[in-house]
């Protein structure tokens, strides 16, 4: 058994399958991730989430944290699996699911993604889609400056190595982190 992270449509619904949350869904049939693909599909590592669905609105419970089981199938090409059973445990918002991309990066440090910036970040568009909301920075030194309602991720690498020594993770609320303010993590 795995956890894993699921796009959904706002109806609990991927390619045309419904899906019943807090219960294992089960798929008859051959489990694979290329070929025919045929399964129940998610990601292990958080932002390959947002590499297929760009659009995801964390408003809406579309994006889930699920634990996967059975027989499971690996592409090869990123951390997308299918797998026979899939259970969906529960909705996040995008700060939960910026905490658990921040926890997989610190896991797997040696795994990059065009996501994540090394060392700093300053207020600017990101190319994808409605994910300008969500910032992660990595490096020996990482600093980042978002606007209002954003969530920041910083992950501090030894100073030596890749290895994440120090994550922090907070969103701009105007209350606790304000907007124009460059912050960073010791």
């Amino acid at each position: 058994m795995m956890a894993t992270i699921k796009a959904f449509g706002p109806d609990m619904t991927c390619l045309g399958k419904k899906y019943i949350p807090h219960q294992w869904n089960i798929h008859d049939g051959e489990v694979s991730c290329n070929g025919n693909h045929s399964g129940f599909f998610s990601a292990e590592n958080p932002l390959d989430v947002l590499t297929y669905y760009w659009n995801l609105n964390f408003d809406n419970e579309e994006c889930w944290l699920c634990l996967i089981d059975g027989e499971i199938d690996r592409d090869g090409v990123d951390s997308k699996v299918t797998a026979q059973y899939l259970y969906p445990v529960m909705p996040l918002n995008l700060l939960q699911f910026a905490s658990i991309a921040g926890k997989y990066i610190k896991e797997h440090p040696w795994v990059k993604h065009k996501m994540v910036y090394r060392e700093e970040y300053k207020e600017k568009t990101m190319q994808f889609g409605r994910h300008e909301q969500l910032v992660i920075v990595r490096g020996k030194h990482p600093t980042a400056k978002a606007r209002e309602g954003m969530v920041v991720v910083l992950l501090k690498e030894h100073p030596y190595t890749e290895t994440i020594t120090n994550m922090s993770v907070y969103q701009v609320d105007e209350k606790n982190y304000f907007s124009g303010t460059t912050y960073t993590i010791r």
